[in-house]
């Protein structure tokens, strides 16, 4: 089932022209040739990608490592708002570079997973930068300090400016963003220093 799901990712969703992971195919996986075609959800791009990282580091299998720590990058910066800062999440058409700008919680939590990985694994000085940057961004803007409120907002407009949606706490993304990047620094703390690497 691994092997297919990859193989579903890295050869059927993956976009060769764009080289970016198409959310939606047809039902034969052929690409679509409507609008569907120019859709890449990277939030979810990101999230599958850093899974795939996860599973190439349980197989020892570098080559496909190296392909999805590559993949995981690029997502990640064509992500990047570089006006605000932070990540989109929706490119709703490559061609026109037209992306959802409202921000999400989520995809900042899957990117810093990842990154985190790639320094705990490669001590990679492209994630250690990003996951500085993103990481600040994460956590200056969507805590709800401003309000007294323990929780995180989930979602925001384009500045992230405080707009609570207090009907739901996330319960997915940010419990999993904990664990999986406490796992990471555990790691890191109990790991010969760099240069032993």
């Amino acid at each position: 089932m691994l092997d297919g799901s990859i193989d579903a990712v890295l050869k059927r969703h993956l976009n060769p022209r764009y080289n970016l992971i198409a959310e939606l195919v047809n039902h034969d996986y052929s690409m679509p040739t409507n609008l569907y075609g120019q859709l890449v959800y990277a939030g979810h791009a990101i999230e599958t990608l850093w899974m795939i990282l996860y599973e190439a580091r349980r197989r020892k299998d570098r080559t496909l490592y190296d392909r999805v720590a590559e993949l995981f990058k690029r997502h990640c910066e064509v992500s990047k708002d570089r006006v605000y800062g932070g990540l989109f999440r929706n490119l709703t058409n490559v061609d026109q570079n037209a992306w959802t700008t409202d921000k999400t919680l989520f995809p900042h939590q899957e990117a810093l997973i990842g990154a985190l990985l790639l320094v705990e694994d490669r001590n990679d000085a492209w994630a250690l930068d990003f996951f500085r940057e993103i990481n600040t961004y994460t956590r200056a803007k969507f805590p709800m300090r401003a309000i007294q409120s323990p929780l995180w907002q989930v979602i925001g407009n384009r500045q992230v400016d405080l707009t609570p949606d207090m009907t739901r706490a996330e319960n997915y993304h940010h419990p999993r963003f904990l664990m999986m990047n406490l796992l990471s620094v555990e790691n890191l703390l109990k790991a010969p220093g760099p240069e032993a690497r």
